[in-house]
């Protein structure tokens, strides 16, 4: 959105704040409702999976920007299918490889999760 213009700059360091709060305080919540459940973390290839990471997250965004943001999709709804259909295509791709986040604060979430089982405490 930043990049659009739709954000101002002093705006974006509270937003990427709030994402990773909310993705601890989510991974928490699942630990308190579910009586910490055993949490097992995939032990991916780094490499491949930065790089699977990297080109959905681009294309997320990529996507994100062009259908959601865009004057020329005005009043269009079918960007919620756009949108959608990126992140399946992902998770069906590299999901496997990477685990299929493609977003920074899902990750940090999912590691606060696994580091915060119990078994891995």
């Amino acid at each position: 959105m930043f990049l659009r213009g739709k954000c101002p700059a002093k705006d974006v360091p509270g937003y990427m704040i709030a994402q990773v709060a909310s993705a601890v305080v989510a991974a928490r919540l699942v630990l308190f409702l579910k009586d910490s459940p055993k949490v097992e973390a995939i032990k991916p290839d780094v490499i491949k999976s930065l790089v699977a990471e990297f080109l959905f997250t681009f294309a997320l965004c990529y996507v994100v920007l062009n259908v959601a943001t865009s004057k020329k999709t005005a009043g269009n709804s079918n960007y919620g299918l756009a949108t959608g259909f990126t992140v399946f295509a992902g998770a069906f791709a590299v999901g496997p490889i990477s685990g299929g986040a493609f977003n920074p604060a899902v990750t940090v979430g999912s590691t606060v999760l696994c580091l915060s089982s119990p078994e891995n405490i």
